[in-house]
């Protein structure tokens, strides 16, 4: 099962791999989407409820997708520890969120954390997970990533469950 967490509410969900429709039949039952700040809808799959408390068994599902999230929370690190804990062993966190040196980082007066390549790897390694952090969409040598980490807008990392 994969896990979206802090979707928003619309009618249409996009991820780095594919977009979803709000809808059962089109979506299936392995996708559930989890929002934070949005009223419920009767909506299969669709759960309200604190990013930073999931309320999910432990070792459930087997991906994560968070997607300019972990910026707006105020503990992250216990975001970063629930999904530990709701991910199967092996499991793969995806984040995205705004580097540091971008000007989007500090224009939304939501955002509570500015996350660098350095910070943001440390706290999925703190949180129990094996990091890599580079730069949004692009994959290159190790060295080249973290160069590129430096100075890109958006980060992109994937943690690992160990």
């Amino acid at each position: 099962m994969r896990l979206e967490v802090g979707v928003g509410f619309s009618k249409t969900v996009k991820t780095r791999f594919q977009e979803y429709v709000f809808s059962p039949r089109i979506c299936g039952d392995d996708v559930v989407f989890l929002d934070a700040g949005k009223p419920l809808k009767a909506i299969e799959n669709y759960v309200r409820a604190d990013a930073q408390y999931l309320p999910f068994k432990n070792f459930v599902f087997e991906e994560l997708y968070a997607s300019h999230l972990i910026e707006h929370l105020n503990n992250s690190a216990l975001f970063l520890r629930e999904c530990h804990r709701v991910l199967r062993s092996g499991g793969k966190i995806y984040i995205w969120c705004p580097n540091f040196l971008s000007p989007n980082a500090w224009t939304d007066p939501t955002h509570k954390h500015s996350f660098s390549y350095r910070s943001l790897h440390r706290s999925l390694r703190n949180s129990g997970f094996s990091s890599s952090v580079h730069a949004h969409g692009l994959f290159f040598g190790k060295i080249f990533n973290k160069l590129l980490a430096l100075i890109s807008n958006d980060l992109e990392a994937v943690g690992t469950r160990l």
